[in-house]
């Protein structure tokens, strides 16, 4: 899909490769992705912008382009989700949704999580780049790990990895908490301010 086009349902099924670029509307009920399904622009188009009311992820899920906005209400991640661009979302607005990552998030572009999202991770968080923006009353939860590479972390919601905090590039401010062992490697700086939950 590229370019003017609009897809909505109520379910999308992807085994394969599924590309939906250009200034496409993607919206979908139930999203099951087994393959490749790419979100970003194509042909001068800066982006998409996509609605996942629920879904499941066992695939690759990749977001390109810094004018892809995506918004998930529940989202259950055991494969790769990649974000090169802007991934917009509060994934905790209707009945309680999330979004679980039991697999690899990694980011490079920009991530906001609004005030009422909850991201509960059992597997990898990876900052490579850019910026993650975990806003007051948002949190990332779980008995994961947070690795940051690079980039700066805003934290002013709750940052929980039981599995580990690795800061080894970038910087990580804010006025929120902090849960779970971590580390800050030479390269990492841990500004002053976020508190550490007891």
């Amino acid at each position: 899909m590229s370019n003017a086009n609009f897809l909505a349902g109520t379910a999308l099924v992807n085994y394969n490769t599924l590309n939906v670029v250009g200034s496409s509307v993607f919206s979908t009920g139930n999203l099951d992705n087994r393959g490749t399904l790419v979100l970003g622009p194509a042909n001068g188009f800066p982006g998409v912008n996509a609605s996942i009311s629920s879904g499941t992820n066992s695939g690759t899920l990749r977001v390109d382009g810094t004018q892809v906005s995506v918004s998930a209400y529940n989202l259950n991640n055991t494969g790769v989700i990649s974000n090169e661009g802007s991934w917009y979302g509060s994934f905790l607005q209707h009945a309680g949704g999330q979004f679980n990552n039991a697999g690899t998030l990694t980011l490079n572009g920009s991530t906001t999580l609004l005030g009422v999202s909850s991201l509960v991770n059992s597997g990898t968080v990876v900052l490579e780049d850019g910026v993650l923006e975990i806003a007051a009353g948002a949190q990332i939860s779980g008995s994961g790990r947070f690795v940051q590479q690079a980039g700066l972390a805003r934290v002013n919601g709750h940052l929980q990895a039981l599995g580990g905090i690795d800061i080894q590039g970038g910087l990580v401010q804010g006025t929120g908490t902090s849960e779970g062992p971590f580390i800050v490697g030479t390269a990492g700086r841990w500004k002053l301010g976020i508190r550490q939950a007891r």
